[in-house]
């Protein structure tokens, strides 16, 4: 039994019309989204924390690299049961309330967006947040974009959902939430935007940019009022010294993004690797993945968590070569064992800190040569690194120069970006976060979707029960049968349903021609044979009409039973109807003025028909 649908209120369809129909309204819902998210941003930094300071006794455990537990004076190999307690703790509530919140939240936002019309369940934001904080707070080297992208998508749908908006204003609102949160977490309000516009939303309108923009600002406001305003990665402003420098950028940007494109890979062979040799329970899988990444953590504990102050250092040049090799083979493994094993944290992190590492290995090479600082070339590793793993140039330059403040580096780190993602569109069909889709089924960029009948089966363009002739019938008396049915084709089945052929009215009108007897069965006339299996594409049923050159095309099952019939005028209506809606959605969006300057010509062409009747009455 189907549950009926509920009709929106009276309130919310005034204030659905009101954010339909007025821009103004709709952009205030906007800012609305990115204070919500902000908001939601602010608590999962807090919970992070404090997540930490319980499993660890310091708020940023990596920094200390290695110290005893701060609270309890445990030895460091605490570390090993800390990662394991928190995934298991994970693993159960993503299971049991939300296993849409698993992974790393781009790729199901990607999906959430394109394909099914921005609707993500409300309680996803809520799992998500708690169980990033467990397992970044618990030790797991991975990201927080992902999960605050998902969040924030999550926030935007929840309020397009209870306002019952259409599709595209619920999409929308899903890019406003997620650049709300990628603002307000890495204080990035043009990259939180950029980042949306590129990735989850691929649209640069001026309303898009003009949303998004609102509830990346709203969202970056509320993080500066609570947090402040500080870079995420702050260090001492670096310049390219020189350009001949600009032969060594290029070669990070080529090296930085193979490493990009590498860690990628990595995060599929490790999940490929864990699918084989992993047998037990769902729930227990983060767990047993956490137990791993604390291994690692006992040997290199400037792993654990959240790496901002191991960053640093690497951008500094704290770090010998050795170490930094090191942290770039442990940041690769831990985050994929993290991502691999089901536990929830992003992968923009750690590509960052794999960039940047590269970056600061190979200028540790080079340096008798060039005239830069080993924090340049590491800076724009970082960007080169994500840029070849996300393929996003736009976002890559600016979240980077956000984040550390190296204005500076615009220039060269553009080349490096470009050159990067040059080589992952070479090297590469799908990007770190395409990936995990397409080994999954679901394909986001699909040109059949994009025509008007898509990838509809035939089953759904069937029309109305068609009329039916049986096989014994007369040629006269399916005559007849036609010109009731109002068509110009009727199918003929035998007594058990099989689909035999189609009788058309140029067939009777041929037999009548031939002199054929009007009482001889209609199996004595040329029947049409075509037909279509209802599980084919409209791609098929218009080839099939066109090639047939009849009115309709009968639709069979596997054993070739008639299931029904796809008419012409079928199709044409229901391109119609797309068309129309398509239209209605079009002047929805249109400007106030545009839209009174519409009514005004209605009415002067009203007008002008009435004094026109009134001349004509005597």
């Amino acid at each position: 039994m189907t549950t009926p649908i509920t009709p929106p209120s009276p309130p919310v369809r005034r204030l659905r019309s009101l954010l339909t129909h007025h821009r103004s309204a709709f952009a205030a819902l906007c800012a609305l989204v990115g204070i919500g998210v902000g908001l939601a941003a602010v608590l999962f930094q807090y919970l992070i924390a404090a997540v930490s300071r319980l499993a660890t006794g310091y708020a940023d455990y990596g920094a200390t690299l290695g110290a005893p537990h701060g609270a309890t004076g445990w030895h460091p190999a605490f570390v090993i049961a800390a990662p394991a307690i928190a995934g298991l703790i994970c693993g159960v509530a993503i299971n049991r309330y939300s296993p849409f919140a698993r992974g790393h939240g781009v790729p199901e936002v990607m999906l959430a967006v394109r394909r099914k019309g921005g609707v993500i369940p409300g309680r996803v934001a809520i799992v998500k947040i708690i169980a990033t904080a467990l397992t970044i707070g618990g030790g797991g080297p991975v990201g927080k974009e992902g999960p605050i992208v998902q969040v924030g998508a999550a926030i935007g749908s929840f309020f397009g959902q209870k306002l019952k908006l259409s599709t595209r204003q619920l999409t929308l609102l899903c890019g406003a939430g997620a650049a709300g949160g990628i603002a307000a977490t890495f204080n990035t309000p043009l990259a939180g935007a950029v980042f949306t516009l590129e990735l989850i939303l691929v649209s640069f309108t001026a309303e898009t940019i003009g949303m998004v923009v609102i509830a990346s600002v709203s969202g970056a406001v509320i993080a500066h009022l609570i947090l402040g305003d500080t870079q995420v990665v702050s260090i001492p402003a670096v310049l390219l010294e020189s350009t001949t420098d600009l032969w060594w950028v290029a070669l990070v940007g080529l090296v930085a993004g193979l490493a990009g494109i590498a860690f990628s890979r990595s995060i599929y062979l490790v999940d490929d690797a864990m699918n084989l040799a992993y047998r037990g329970p769902e729930w227990a899988r983060p767990a047993v993945g956490g137990l791993l990444v604390g291994l690692g953590l006992v040997a290199v504990p400037a792993m654990y968590g959240d790496v901002t102050a191991t960053l640093h250092r690497v951008l500094t040049g704290q770090f010998d070569a050795a170490m930094i090799a090191l942290l770039l083979v442990m940041q690769i493994l831990l985050a994929a064992l993290v991502i691999a094993m089901g536990g929830s944290g992003g992968v923009f992190g750690p590509t960052l800190f794999v960039g940047a590492t590269t970056g600061a290995l190979l200028a540790s090479a080079f340096a008798p040569f060039a005239a830069s600082s080993l924090t340049t070339f590491a800076v724009i590793g970082m960007g080169a690194a994500f840029a070849a793993a996300a393929r996003a140039p736009l976002t890559s330059v600016l979240i980077i120069v956000e984040m550390t403040g190296q204005y500076a580096l615009i220039l060269p780190m553009m080349l490096a970006v470009g050159l990067a993602t040059g080589l992952s569109a070479f090297l590469t069909r799908y990007t770190i976060y395409t990936t995990k889709l397409v080994r999954r089924g679901d394909v986001l960029d699909d040109p059949v979707e994009q025509t008007l009948l898509g990838r509809v089966r035939a089953e759904g363009l069937m029309g109305r029960e068609p009329a039916v002739i049986g096989e014994a019938l007369s040629i006269r008396d399916a005559a007849a049968v036609i010109r009731e049915s109002g068509s110009t084709a009727v199918p003929v089945v035998a007594p058990d349903g099989t689909y035999l052929g189609t009788l058309g009215a140029l067939g009777i009108a041929a037999a009548r021609e031939d002199g054929i007897d009007p009482h001889r069965p209609v199996t004595d006339i040329a029947l049409a044979r075509e037909a279509v299996n209802r599980r084919e594409f409209a791609s098929v049923v218009l080839r099939t009409l066109v090639d047939a050159g009849i009115e309709g095309i009968a639709v069979v099952d596997d054993d070739g039973k008639l299931v029904g019939w796809v008419a012409q005028r079928d199709l044409v209506g229901r391109i119609y109807r797309q068309q129309r809606r398509a239209l209605q959605q079009a002047e929805s969006a249109s400007s106030w003025g545009s839209r009174m300057s519409t009514r005004l010509a209605k009415y002067r062409r009203h007008r002008d028909s009435l004094e026109a009747h009134e001349r004509k009455r005597p």
